[in-house]
Parts: structure tokens; C-alpha cells; sequence
């Protein structure tokens, strides 16, 4: 009789939040042209969304713990799949990704890329969706979410709002999975990573999620010399020297890219020696 009561209004107002916003974001995606340039329906359904399933909260920068996912991440989950959110997300993305001047993609009337605003957002529910979720990142990819994803930081190198957001979900995807780390170095990835961290070796949120990502990837053997030749190393090396220097922003991925740095440098002696692609280190995969 003292239990205390529970009431299902917020778990009805996340599997309400999730079906509005998997709809809306269909809408958009299916005439791009009748949205708002701003494409304000999209994010105040992708903000209502967020906010009940994350409390308005920033996704962790980098999680070492290995626990399972928190429940209101489960239960967006659950809720995304039963309403086909996430590839309907990745579609988002794609139709409204910005294009390369003098692309061979130009159209007579293109369609308005989606604003860093909106694309933070979306990132922020994808990296909640695809959490230690194997089949999650494996529908991520099988949609073009990855290519999707890696275009649109490829383009827009220069905003650091935009290189933020697609590296958390760089970072959701390459833990604590060998197969979808293969496929970040496969497309290039890495390269990516490494344009981020010399543009912003200052941003927080930049440097923690990219020096996070390379240490997940060192821990696959047949990826460390890819990281080598991108400069990996030479660029972890950089950021050491300003945490020793007292650079508080770098300071926060200091451990992640020390480990980037001792995995790729013993991945590669021990491919060297026959290690496998199987072959994992011991060192832990840094989470989202």
C-alpha cells in the first residue's frame, strides 16, 4: 500500500515522440522541397524527442564502463524499431546532405543542406539508437548512414558543430565492434577523424570523440598501419604535448589518445608477426 504509484505518462510520451518524429521526418524526406529551409518541424520533434529520452543531455563524450545501455536509451530503441525511426533518419540525412561546389551531384533546384542545428540533433538520437545495438549498426550501415554521415563531414570540414555530432556517431559505431571498426577504415574514416583533430585540437567535444574513435580502431591489428599513415600518431603526439602544457580542452581525451597512440604503434609489430583481423588487444573499446 505505500509503493509508490507509477505512472505511464513518460513512457506514453516517448512512444508518442518517437512515432510523431519518425513521421515528420518522412514528410521531410519525401518533399524535401515543401520544408522550411531551417527545417523547423524536424527539429522541434527531434528536440521533444531528445529531451524525453535524454533529458536535454549531451550523449557521454567517451564511457569506459562496458555497462548496459541506460533504460531510456532501451526504450527509445525499442520504440525507433517498431516505427522504422532510424533509417528513416539515415534518409534524412542523405537527401538533405550539403553538396561540394562544382559537384557533379548539382541539380537545377538543389535541395537546401540541413542546418548544423538540426544535424547535431538528429546525430545525438542516431548515436542513441545504434548503443551497443549490433544489429542497430548494422541496419546504420546497410542504410548509408556511414556514407551518409562521412559526405557530410567530408564537406563541411570547416564547422566544428557539424564534425562534433557525426563523430559521436562515429564514436556509437565503432564500439566494442570489430566488423563496423573494418568498415570505418574501409571508407576512409580514419582520414576524417585526423582532418577534425588538426582543425579543433582545442574543441572538447572534437578531441574527446575523435581521439576515442582511434583508440577504438587501433584495437583491430589489421587497421593500425592506415592510422599510422594518416598521421595518427604524430597528431596524438601533438596533443599530449598541450595537455603536459596545461590545455584543459585536449586534457579531456589525454588517456584516449595515449591509448591510440600504444595501440597502433604494438597493432602493427603484431601484424607484422601474423597477428589475424581478429586479433583484439586487451585494451578496452572506448563507448559512447
Amino acid at each position: 500500500a505505500n509503493a509508490p504509484a507509477w505512472s505511464p505518462t513518460p513512457l506514453l510520451a516517448l512512444a508518442a515522440a518517437v512515432e510523431a518524429t519518425a513521421q515528420v521526418v518522412a514528410d521531410a524526406a519525401a518533399h524535401p522541397r515543401l520544408v522550411e529551409p531551417g527545417l523547423g518541424p524536424v527539429l522541434q520533434a527531434l528536440t521533444r524527442l531528445h529531451r524525453l529520452a535524454l533529458h536535454g543531455r549531451s550523449l557521454m563524450l567517451k564511457e569506459r564502463s562496458g555497462r548496459r545501455s541506460s533504460l531510456p536509451r532501451r526504450l527509445l530503441r525499442s520504440f525507433a524499431a517498431l516505427s522504422g525511426l532510424m533509417p528513416r533518419l539515415v534518409t534524412l540525412l542523405l537527401v538533405f546532405a550539403p553538396v561540394a561546389e562544382g559537384s557533379d551531384d548539382v541539380v537545377p533546384a538543389p535541395v537546401p543542406a540541413m542546418p548544423p542545428e538540426v544535424f547535431a540533433v538528429a546525430c545525438e538520437v542516431l548515436a542513441c539508437l545504434i548503443h551497443n545495438a549490433r544489429e542497430s549498426k548494422r541496419g546504420f550501415i546497410a542504410a548509408g548512414g556511414l556514407d551518409g554521415i562521412l559526405g557530410t563531414l567530408r564537406v563541411r570540414p570547416e564547422d566544428v558543430t557539424i564534425q562534433a555530432a557525426g563523430l559521436a556517431v562515429l564514436l556509437a559505431l565503432s564500439a566494442r565492434s570489430v566488423l563496423c571498426i573494418q568498415r570505418l577504415a574501409t571508407a576512409g574514416a580514419h582520414e576524417v577523424v585526423a582532418a577534425a583533430l588538426r582543425r579543433f585540437p582545442r574543441d572538447g567535444k572534437v578531441t574527446a570523440r575523435a581521439t576515442g574513435l582511434l583508440a577504438n580502431m587501433s584495437n583491430v591489428p589489421c587497421v593500425c598501419p592506415v592510422l599510422q599513415q594518416c598521421g595518427v600518431c604524430a597528431i596524438a603526439a601533438s596533443l599530449l604535448e598541450d595537455i603536459a602544457a596545461g590545455e584543459a580542452a585536449a586534457a579531456r581525451g589525454a588517456d584516449a589518445a595515449a591509448a591510440a597512440v600504444a595501440r597502433a604503434v604494438e597493432g602493427e609489430e603484431r601484424q607484422s608477426q601474423g597477428g589475424g583481423e581478429d586479433d583484439e588487444s586487451a585494451a578496452p573499446f572506448v563507448q559512447d
